[in-house]
């Protein structure tokens, strides 16, 4: 190897951490909605931003959205964006690595997103979904078959609340309305971006079904 090569060569480390800045930089550009009203821990006992659709169609409900182990903050107000577009009062909640929360998921307070909760029955509207977008160990988990165990469960349990289970063949890490740079970090994105697309669309439009149709 001469001394052209190995300046060609990139260090992994280096090149992660080039990658990264490069789509955190995306995203707050893709965070383009203003909230409605923002919290901190230190004057409202939760992290969070508001966002007040123009048109509610989906009168008395809210939802509030945060995201799982290592997901950014910012992803999570990139997902809110889009069912704040759909029409309902959503809530983005973050509960570690923001000022006044812990930093690992090491005694994490049920209150950072209980507070939240409590905020919205009092000021938007008392029914209240709270959906979580986490997909740390998918690589591990067989979730087909453990959904399948699930849903037969509920059934044989009579279980008194609507859930459905929703299967997509073709879908990535990133089975959220927003995709952000680092989507392509994984090799299905990469082979297959428009399969991946089409799932997290079809995904968010059966979210959106089910919470206008099956939760009363």
């Amino acid at each position: 190897m001469d001394d052209r090569d190995k300046e060609k060569k990139i260090e992994p480390e280096k090149f992660c951490r080039s990658f990264l800045k490069k789509a955190v930089q995306r995203m707050k550009k893709l965070t383009k909605y203003t909230p409605e009203k923002t919290f901190t821990i230190e004057k409202n006992g939760f992290h969070g931003s508001y966002y007040k659709p123009e048109k509610d169609n989906y009168p008395g409900k809210v939802l509030i959205v945060f995201g799982g182990s290592v997901g950014s903050y910012m992803l999570t107000e990139m997902c809110t964006g889009k069912y704040y577009e759909a029409g309902i009062n959503v809530m983005a909640v973050a509960y570690r690595d923001v000022p006044g929360a812990p930093d690992k998921l090491q005694g994490i307070p049920l209150e950072l997103v209980e507070n939240a909760i409590e905020w919205c029955r009092e000021y938007v509207a008392k029914k209240v979904a709270v959906l979580m977008l986490s997909a740390g160990c998918d690589v591990l988990l067989p979730s087909e078959d453990i959904c399948k165990k699930v849903m037969k469960r509920l059934q044989e349990k009579n279980f008194v609340y609507p859930y459905r289970y929703l299967h997509y063949r073709t879908a990535s890490h990133y089975l959220c309305p927003a995709k952000p740079l680092t989507a392509k970090l994984f090799r299905v994105e990469r082979k297959q971006p428009q399969a991946c697309d089409e799932s997290r669309e079809k995904a968010f439009e059966d979210t959106m079904k089910f919470l206008k149709e099956e939760w009363k």
